[in-house]
């Protein structure tokens, strides 16, 4: 969990979403231990002393609420209840989750980031652009290959995902996710962009020689609401492949039998039982 706390640091400033997090936990986990920033001893024991007190909120205030979201929605999937609103409800929860540790952690944040100097902030936003750089390569290396092989590499992803929630998809199942590859509209790029810019306004404000009261609070602002930097592009393209990707898990779920129901429960109760063990540490 203290790694968790710490990765959150590192999103925070990146402009990374939770989705992007949850697929990338290992290197983003490597930033900070050792290429990112590279803390003094005395910045250390400040952090740690910083990351005590977020720990002990996060047990208490946090972790039951992530059972509880859980436990409710294995409830709904085993009683077979999800529908587009249920399944709505469950997605906000996540992302309320996500808004109230950056409410608890960016004060803090902001009261720390005067600590940097200007030599470990030049490393930061170097190594955020040979980071940006090696993704965009990668993105653009995927869309050169043809049509029919992305297709093909993204409906395999697609089945595999389903198969480790499900286990073997039917027929129909698989039907289904090739469907929802033509309802989906890439966006990686989109995505690049926004964090690229999001990082460049914060490499200004950290460029600035007076870390004052303003300072403060324009690093504040955009640490709390680092969407605002989202292009309109990228937010309608977000909401539409939300709303195709929560019909397709409905349309999924509809043809789950109760042997797939059952998978899938077990999988979301081993994430569940996780919490519990962390919470009674």
């Amino acid at each position: 969990m203290r790694k968790l706390l710490i990765i959150t640091v590192i999103l925070l400033l990146s402009g990374c979403t939770t989705k992007f997090a949850y697929k990338n936990l290992d290197w983003i986990a490597s930033w900070y231990i050792g290429d990112y920033i590279q803390l003094t001893e005395e910045q250390e024991a400040i952090v740690d002393q910083n990351l005590a007190i977020w720990l002990a909120w996060h047990k208490q205030e946090e972790l039951p609420r992530y059972l509880a979201d859980l436990n409710a929605l294995t409830s709904d999937i085993r009683h077979q209840q999800l529908n587009l609103e249920k399944l709505t409800f469950h997605v906000e929860a996540i992302k309320q989750h996500w808004q109230r540790i950056k409410d608890k952690l960016v004060p803090d944040l902001v009261l720390l980031a005067p600590l940097l100097s200007d030599q470990q902030v030049s490393y930061l936003f170097e190594k955020l652009d040979e980071k940006n750089a090696e993704e965009r390569e990668e993105i653009e290396t995927g869309l050169a290959l043809s049509p029919e092989r992305q297709q093909n590499d993204a409906i395999k992803r697609y089945k595999e995902n389903l198969t480790r929630w499900l286990g073997k998809p039917s027929p129909e199942q698989e039907t289904l996710v090739i469907d929802v590859y033509s309802q989906l509209q890439p966006n990686d790029l989109l995505w690049l962009e926004y964090r690229k810019n999001y990082q460049a306004e914060l490499k200004t404000l950290f460029e600035q020689s007076d870390r004052g009261e303003q300072f403060s609070e324009n690093l504040f602002q955009l640490l709390i609401e680092p969407e605002v930097f989202r292009s309109l592009a990228l937010n309608r393209t977000n909401d539409e492949n939300a709303l195709n990707f929560k019909l397709f898990l409905l349309d999924v779920t509809e043809l789950t039998t109760e042997k797939q129901r059952e998978k899938l429960v077990n999988e979301i109760n081993k994430f569940a039982e996780d919490v519990d063990v962390l919470m009674q540490k």
